[in-house]
Protein backbone atom coordinates (compact mmCIF):
# COMPACT_ATOMS: atom_id res chain seq x y z
CA UNK A 1 0.00 0.00 0.00
CA UNK A 2 2.66 2.50 1.20
CA UNK A 3 4.62 1.47 -2.34
CA UNK A 4 1.23 2.11 -4.32
CA UNK A 5 1.12 5.47 -2.67
CA UNK A 6 4.76 6.65 -3.25
CA UNK A 7 4.43 5.31 -6.84
CA UNK A 8 1.69 7.92 -7.45
CA UNK A 9 3.28 10.66 -5.41
CA UNK A 10 6.14 10.25 -7.87
CA UNK A 11 3.83 10.06 -10.74
CA UNK A 12 2.89 13.17 -9.38
CA UNK A 13 5.84 15.01 -9.09
CA UNK A 14 7.12 13.94 -12.55
CA UNK A 15 4.04 15.28 -14.29
CA UNK A 16 4.30 18.75 -12.11
CA UNK A 17 7.85 19.33 -13.66
CA UNK A 18 7.04 18.62 -16.87
CA UNK A 19 3.72 20.93 -16.72
CA UNK A 20 6.46 23.17 -15.25
CA UNK A 21 8.94 23.10 -18.07
CA UNK A 22 6.04 23.32 -20.28
CA UNK A 23 4.92 26.54 -18.41
CA UNK A 24 8.46 27.88 -18.59
CA UNK A 25 8.95 27.17 -22.47
CA UNK A 26 5.85 28.73 -23.28
CA UNK A 27 6.55 32.04 -21.24
CA UNK A 28 9.92 32.10 -22.78
CA UNK A 29 8.05 31.47 -26.67
CA UNK A 30 6.31 34.21 -25.64
CA UNK A 31 8.49 36.42 -24.86
CA UNK A 32 10.74 35.93 -27.95
CA UNK A 33 7.90 36.70 -30.01
CA UNK A 34 7.17 40.52 -27.50
CA UNK A 35 10.76 40.86 -28.72
CA UNK A 36 10.77 39.97 -32.11
CA UNK A 37 7.77 41.65 -32.85
CA UNK A 38 9.36 44.95 -31.46
CA UNK A 39 12.44 44.48 -33.81
CA UNK A 40 9.95 43.87 -36.73
CA UNK A 41 8.27 47.32 -35.73
CA UNK A 42 11.51 48.84 -35.74
CA UNK A 43 12.14 47.60 -39.33
CA UNK A 44 15.18 45.65 -37.86
CA UNK A 45 14.26 42.18 -39.47
CA UNK A 46 17.52 40.12 -38.91
CA UNK A 47 17.01 40.39 -35.42
CA UNK A 48 13.14 40.19 -35.25
CA UNK A 49 14.19 37.09 -37.30
CA UNK A 50 16.41 35.46 -34.76
CA UNK A 51 13.97 35.97 -32.18
CA UNK A 52 10.98 34.59 -34.25
CA UNK A 53 12.96 31.48 -34.78
CA UNK A 54 13.91 30.89 -31.38
CA UNK A 55 10.18 31.09 -30.52
CA UNK A 56 9.24 28.42 -32.84
CA UNK A 57 11.71 26.44 -32.04
CA UNK A 58 10.41 26.56 -28.03
CA UNK A 59 6.83 25.94 -29.10
CA UNK A 60 6.74 23.91 -32.21
CA UNK A 61 2.64 24.85 -32.68
CA UNK A 62 3.52 28.60 -31.97
CA UNK A 63 2.50 29.00 -35.88
CA UNK A 64 2.32 32.65 -35.52
CA UNK A 65 6.14 32.82 -34.78
CA UNK A 66 6.99 30.34 -38.17
CA UNK A 67 4.60 32.70 -39.92
CA UNK A 68 6.49 35.81 -38.91
CA UNK A 69 9.51 34.45 -38.93
CA UNK A 70 8.96 33.71 -42.99
CA UNK A 71 7.65 37.02 -42.80
CA UNK A 72 10.90 38.60 -41.73
CA UNK A 73 12.80 36.70 -44.16
CA UNK A 74 11.33 38.03 -46.77
CA UNK A 75 12.16 41.24 -45.38
CA UNK A 76 15.51 41.27 -44.92
CA UNK A 77 16.26 41.38 -48.04
CA UNK A 78 16.13 45.37 -49.78
CA UNK A 79 15.65 43.10 -53.46
CA UNK A 80 13.39 40.03 -52.58
CA UNK A 81 13.43 37.49 -54.83
CA UNK A 82 15.86 36.52 -57.52
CA UNK A 83 17.28 40.15 -57.97
CA UNK A 84 20.37 38.84 -55.58
CA UNK A 85 21.79 35.75 -54.35
CA UNK A 86 20.84 36.85 -51.15
CA UNK A 87 16.88 37.93 -52.26
CA UNK A 88 16.60 34.08 -53.39
CA UNK A 89 18.16 32.67 -50.49
CA UNK A 90 16.03 34.36 -48.01
CA UNK A 91 12.87 33.77 -50.17
CA UNK A 92 13.78 30.19 -50.92
CA UNK A 93 13.83 29.97 -46.75
CA UNK A 94 10.45 31.81 -46.38
CA UNK A 95 9.06 28.89 -47.96
CA UNK A 96 10.17 26.44 -46.09
CA UNK A 97 8.90 28.02 -43.03
CA UNK A 98 5.37 28.47 -44.71
CA UNK A 99 5.87 25.04 -45.71
CA UNK A 100 6.15 24.06 -42.16
CA UNK A 101 3.09 25.80 -41.31
CA UNK A 102 1.15 24.21 -43.61
CA UNK A 103 2.04 20.61 -42.63
CA UNK A 104 0.30 21.66 -39.13
CA UNK A 105 -2.58 23.32 -40.85
CA UNK A 106 -3.26 22.66 -44.36
CA UNK A 107 -5.46 25.30 -44.72
CA UNK A 108 -3.50 28.11 -43.31
CA UNK A 109 -4.20 31.11 -45.50
CA UNK A 110 -1.31 33.49 -44.38
CA UNK A 111 0.85 30.25 -45.42
CA UNK A 112 -0.63 29.98 -48.67
CA UNK A 113 -0.32 33.26 -49.44
CA UNK A 114 3.14 33.62 -48.18
CA UNK A 115 4.07 31.14 -50.75
CA UNK A 116 2.00 32.17 -53.37
CA UNK A 117 3.84 35.91 -53.01
CA UNK A 118 6.91 34.67 -52.23
CA UNK A 119 7.10 32.69 -55.42
CA UNK A 120 6.12 35.51 -57.34
CA UNK A 121 9.32 37.24 -55.80
CA UNK A 122 11.34 34.75 -57.18
CA UNK A 123 9.32 34.13 -60.52
CA UNK A 124 8.54 30.87 -59.47
CA UNK A 125 5.32 31.45 -61.59
CA UNK A 126 4.11 27.64 -61.58
CA UNK A 127 4.52 27.66 -58.04
CA UNK A 128 2.59 31.01 -56.91
CA UNK A 129 -0.08 29.50 -59.64
CA UNK A 130 -0.46 26.48 -57.62
CA UNK A 131 -0.77 28.46 -54.46
CA UNK A 132 -3.26 31.27 -56.07
CA UNK A 133 -5.76 28.30 -57.48
CA UNK A 134 -5.54 26.44 -53.59
CA UNK A 135 -6.75 29.92 -52.43
CA UNK A 136 -9.11 30.48 -55.11
CA UNK A 137 -10.56 26.83 -54.10
CA UNK A 138 -10.32 27.89 -50.34
CA UNK A 139 -11.98 31.26 -50.91
CA UNK A 140 -13.91 30.95 -54.49
CA UNK A 141 -16.09 34.04 -53.46
CA UNK A 142 -13.47 36.76 -52.95
CA UNK A 143 -12.66 38.63 -55.85
CA UNK A 144 -8.84 38.79 -54.90
CA UNK A 145 -8.35 35.06 -55.51
CA UNK A 146 -9.21 35.54 -59.19
CA UNK A 147 -7.70 38.78 -59.37
CA UNK A 148 -4.20 37.00 -58.32
CA UNK A 149 -4.20 34.06 -60.54
CA UNK A 150 -4.34 36.64 -63.27
CA UNK A 151 -1.38 38.49 -62.21
CA UNK A 152 0.29 35.48 -62.38
CA UNK A 153 -0.79 34.75 -65.62
CA UNK A 154 0.24 38.44 -67.01
CA UNK A 155 3.48 38.09 -65.23
CA UNK A 156 5.09 34.64 -66.62
CA UNK A 157 3.50 35.89 -70.34
CA UNK A 158 4.98 38.82 -69.64
CA UNK A 159 8.28 37.83 -68.79
CA UNK A 160 8.49 34.98 -71.30
CA UNK A 161 7.63 37.41 -74.14
CA UNK A 162 10.26 39.86 -73.48
CA UNK A 163 12.90 37.10 -73.05
CA UNK A 164 11.97 35.86 -76.45
CA UNK A 165 12.35 39.05 -77.96
CA UNK A 166 15.44 40.19 -76.32
CA UNK A 167 17.07 37.08 -77.99
CA UNK A 168 15.62 38.53 -80.92
CA UNK A 169 17.81 42.01 -81.08
CA UNK A 170 13.67 43.77 -80.04
CA UNK A 171 13.25 46.15 -77.64
CA UNK A 172 11.21 44.36 -74.54
CA UNK A 173 7.43 46.44 -75.59
CA UNK A 174 8.31 45.97 -79.28
CA UNK A 175 5.74 44.18 -81.22
CA UNK A 176 5.93 41.31 -82.86
CA UNK A 177 5.86 42.36 -86.51
CA UNK A 178 4.96 38.39 -88.13
CA UNK A 179 8.10 39.24 -90.48
CA UNK A 180 10.55 36.30 -91.44
CA UNK A 181 12.77 37.39 -88.47
CA UNK A 182 9.89 36.83 -85.60
CA UNK A 183 6.97 35.00 -87.12
CA UNK A 184 8.36 31.78 -85.67
CA UNK A 185 9.42 32.93 -82.62
CA UNK A 186 6.03 34.68 -82.33
CA UNK A 187 3.85 31.86 -82.89
CA UNK A 188 5.99 29.90 -80.69
CA UNK A 189 5.37 32.45 -78.04
CA UNK A 190 1.48 32.38 -78.90
CA UNK A 191 1.38 28.20 -78.28
CA UNK A 192 3.21 28.58 -75.45
CA UNK A 193 1.18 30.93 -73.47
CA UNK A 194 -2.38 30.89 -75.31
CA UNK A 195 -3.90 28.55 -72.53
CA UNK A 196 -2.55 30.94 -69.76
CA UNK A 197 -3.41 33.76 -71.41
CA UNK A 198 -7.13 32.26 -71.94
CA UNK A 199 -7.21 31.66 -68.36
CA UNK A 200 -5.79 35.05 -66.71
CA UNK A 201 -8.48 37.03 -69.02
CA UNK A 202 -11.38 34.14 -67.78
CA UNK A 203 -10.00 35.01 -63.64
CA UNK A 204 -9.85 39.21 -64.41
CA UNK A 205 -13.44 38.98 -66.13
CA UNK A 206 -14.71 37.24 -63.18
CA UNK A 207 -12.96 39.37 -60.30
CA UNK A 208 -14.48 42.43 -62.32
CA UNK A 209 -18.11 40.45 -62.35
CA UNK A 210 -17.86 40.30 -58.56
CA UNK A 211 -16.18 43.70 -57.82
CA UNK A 212 -18.15 46.06 -60.80
CA UNK A 213 -15.33 48.81 -59.58
CA UNK A 214 -12.17 46.85 -59.49
CA UNK A 215 -9.89 49.15 -61.38
CA UNK A 216 -7.00 47.34 -60.16
CA UNK A 217 -8.11 43.62 -62.35
CA UNK A 218 -9.17 45.92 -65.39
CA UNK A 219 -5.53 47.80 -66.21
CA UNK A 220 -4.50 44.39 -65.55
CA UNK A 221 -7.01 43.01 -67.59
CA UNK A 222 -5.30 45.68 -70.11
CA UNK A 223 -1.96 44.59 -70.21
CA UNK A 224 -3.58 41.16 -70.94
CA UNK A 225 -5.12 42.07 -74.14
CA UNK A 226 -1.93 43.61 -75.26
CA UNK A 227 -0.18 40.37 -74.69
CA UNK A 228 -2.93 38.61 -77.04
CA UNK A 229 -2.94 41.75 -79.58
CA UNK A 230 1.05 41.13 -80.05
CA UNK A 231 0.31 37.27 -80.36
CA UNK A 232 -1.09 37.62 -83.71
CA UNK A 233 2.14 37.80 -84.96
CA UNK A 234 1.61 40.45 -87.92
CA UNK A 235 -2.48 40.29 -88.40
CA UNK A 236 -2.81 43.88 -88.39
CA UNK A 237 -6.38 43.44 -88.13
CA UNK A 238 -6.75 41.09 -85.40
CA UNK A 239 -4.14 43.19 -83.56
CA UNK A 240 -5.80 46.37 -83.91
CA UNK A 241 -9.17 45.04 -82.70
CA UNK A 242 -7.81 43.74 -79.31
CA UNK A 243 -5.89 46.91 -78.94
CA UNK A 244 -9.42 48.72 -79.59
CA UNK A 245 -10.78 46.73 -76.82
CA UNK A 246 -8.11 47.66 -74.53
CA UNK A 247 -8.28 51.11 -74.89
CA UNK A 248 -12.24 50.69 -73.94
CA UNK A 249 -11.31 48.87 -70.54
CA UNK A 250 -8.81 51.93 -69.85
CA UNK A 251 -11.42 54.14 -69.87
CA UNK A 252 -13.73 51.88 -67.71
CA UNK A 253 -10.78 51.59 -65.56
CA UNK A 254 -9.65 55.02 -65.60
CA UNK A 255 -13.29 55.95 -64.49
CA UNK A 256 -13.35 52.94 -61.74
CA UNK A 257 -9.88 54.45 -60.42
CA UNK A 258 -11.50 58.03 -60.33
CA UNK A 259 -14.31 57.21 -58.31
CA UNK A 260 -12.35 55.14 -55.79
CA UNK A 261 -10.20 58.33 -55.34
CA UNK A 262 -13.39 60.19 -54.30
CA UNK A 263 -14.87 57.52 -52.37
CA UNK A 264 -11.44 57.95 -50.50
CA UNK A 265 -12.25 61.37 -49.18
CA UNK A 266 -15.45 60.72 -47.52
CA UNK A 267 -15.45 60.72 -43.92
CA UNK A 268 -14.56 57.26 -42.45
CA UNK A 269 -17.32 55.14 -41.12
CA UNK A 270 -17.30 54.58 -36.90
CA UNK A 271 -16.83 51.15 -35.70
CA UNK A 272 -14.51 50.04 -37.70
CA UNK A 273 -12.94 46.97 -36.36
CA UNK A 274 -9.24 47.60 -34.29
CA UNK A 275 -6.72 45.21 -36.17
CA UNK A 276 -5.52 42.75 -32.85
CA UNK A 277 -3.35 40.60 -35.60
CA UNK A 278 -0.49 38.80 -33.89
CA UNK A 279 0.77 38.37 -37.46
CA UNK A 280 2.59 40.28 -39.80
CA UNK A 281 1.27 39.60 -42.94
CA UNK A 282 3.65 39.19 -45.98
CA UNK A 283 2.51 41.77 -48.02
CA UNK A 284 2.62 40.74 -52.17
CA UNK A 285 4.41 42.53 -54.07
CA UNK A 286 2.04 43.23 -56.80
CA UNK A 287 3.90 43.92 -60.07
CA UNK A 288 3.43 47.61 -61.23
CA UNK A 289 3.50 48.51 -64.77
CA UNK A 290 2.79 52.12 -65.61
CA UNK A 291 -0.82 52.56 -65.87
CA UNK A 292 -1.68 51.68 -69.42
CA UNK A 293 -2.58 54.83 -72.04
CA UNK A 294 -4.59 54.65 -75.09
CA UNK A 295 -2.43 52.31 -77.83
CA UNK A 296 0.84 53.54 -77.42
CA UNK A 297 2.15 50.48 -78.38
CA UNK A 298 3.55 50.71 -81.74
CA UNK A 299 1.18 49.15 -84.62
CA UNK A 300 3.24 46.42 -86.39
CA UNK A 301 4.21 47.01 -90.16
Amino acid sequence: MKAKAAYTTCLLALAAAVMLVIGCSSYKARSEMDEGKKEYRAANFQAAANHFKAAAALDDNLLTAKLNLAAAYRAIPPDPGVGTPAGAWFGQQAIEVYQKVLEKDPRNMDALKGIACTAMDMKKFDQAAEFRKKILTLAPSDPESYFWVGVVDWSAINEDMRGQKTKLGMAPDEPFRGNQNDKAVCEQARSANGARLAEGIKMLETAIGKRPEYDDAMFFMVLLLRERADMQCGDLQAWTEYQHLSDRWIDVGYHARKQKIQSAYEPAKKGAAEDKSDIFEAKCLQPNPMVPAQTVQTQPK
